[in-house]
Formats: C-alpha cells, structure tokens, sequence
C-alpha cells in the first residue's frame, strides 16, 4: 500500500480529534465512544467466476495484514465479519493481533450495530463487502452519504465515530 505512512498520521490524528478528552494528555479512546472501522474484504481470488465463497490472493493476504498494521495502535474490542472465507480471512490478522475472534453478523440485519453506541462503547472492526459496507456506514451515520464501492477497490476504510456529541465519520483510501 502506498503512503501507508501517510494514512497512519491521518489515523492517529483522527483517532486523536475525536477520542480524547478535553485537557486530557493521554491520547486515547474514551469508554463512551464508540468508533467502526468498515472495510471491505481484501483482494479475492477471480479465476473460477462460479465460485461462491472465493479465498484471497496473494495481494489480498498482504492487504488484510497491512488493516492489521494500520489499527495496530488502536485497541480493537471485537472484530465483526460476514460468513465468507474472503471477509474472514481479511478480519482474521487484525482479530489475531488483538486477541479476540472474528465474530460472524449478518448483513442483512443492521439493527444489531444500533446498541453498541449506548450499551457497548468501544472500537470496532467490520469486514463486509461493497455493496454492504457503504449502507453500513450510511446506517450509522443516518445519512445517504456513501455510495456502492466500485468492485476493483479494495481501499476504502471508513472510520464513524459515536459519543453524546453526535457522529463523525471519514472515509480514507489506502492502496
């Protein structure tokens, strides 16, 4: 990934701005924050258009680790993917990072992020797909901001950030 340095220093600065307390010297996310980190799922293997549930590619693996270098600062509570090999794999380096598992949801049911605000302020990593990730963030945010990811990007990462103050949300491109 080019500029991966880069996107560390705009990470941390945003993690920064919007988890730390006012006066407070230790950079660090408050227990009454709650922040996503959306992603889709690394590189998948094309070659067989029939398969269903494809692995990664060679590039793909390096990418799904490198979401675990990006968030490596970041203390990650649970790591949230959907039941395919390809978001799986590309949870898996993050989750073994932080010592938790890779905790499968369903799509489809985007109410059970609604709680985790009020009830389980933390930091969270999902790994869905494109046409899943965007209405994701659009749900969280309440808004109709992000659209589809094109099918060839494998980029995006999406940070939405929860406290009593309202929602912040960015969308960084990391290739």
């Amino acid at each position: 990934m080019k500029n991966l340095a880069k996107l560390l220093v705009i990470v941390s600065a945003f993690t920064m701005l919007f988890s730390c307390e006012e006066g407070n010297e230790q950079n660090k996310f408050t227990p009454e924050k709650t922040t996503f980190f959306l992603v889709r799922h690394a590189e998948k293997d094309r070659s067989d258009p029939e398969e269903k549930d494809p692995a990664l590619t060679d590039k793909g693996i390096k990418r799904a680790v490198k979401w675990s270098e990006i968030l490596r600062d970041v203390k990650i509570d649970a790591v949230y993917a959907t039941d395919y090999e390809r978001t799986k794999s590309t949870a898996k380096p993050t989750a073994d990072d932080q010592g938790v598992p890779v905790t499968i949801y369903d799509p489809d049911s985007l109410v059970f992020f609604d709680d985790f605000a009020a009830k389980k302020p933390g930091n969270y990593l999902v790994v869905g797909h494109s046409n899943t990730i965007p209405v994701l963030a659009n749900h969280l945010t309440g808004t109709r901001k992000y659209s589809q990811i094109d099918d060839r990007n494998n980029g995006n990462l999406y940070i939405i950030t929860i406290d009593k103050s309202g929602t912040q949300d960015l969308l960084l491109h990391c290739d």
